[in-house]
C-alpha cells in the first residue's frame, strides 16, 4: 500500500508527511495544519481526527 501511495504522491507533485496515529490528537492536528496538508491518505479503518 505504501508503494502505491508514494507513487500517487509523486505523480501529483505532493509530499509525504508521516503521521503517527498513536500520537495525541492535538499533535496530529498540529502536524496536518503546520504542513498545509489538503489531503490525508490512510489505510482503511484508520481515522485521523478532524479529517475523513
Amino acid at each position: 500500500d505504501l508503494l502505491v501511495a508514494q507513487l500517487a504522491i509523486s505523480k501529483c507533485a505532493a509530499v509525504y508527511v508521516p503521521l503517527d496515529v498513536n500520537a495525541p490528537t492535538d499533535r496530529q492536528a498540529f502536524m496536518i495544519e503546520d504542513s498545509g496538508a489538503r489531503w490525508v491518505l490512510t489505510t482503511s479503518g484508520t481515522e485521523v481526527s478532524g479529517h475523513r
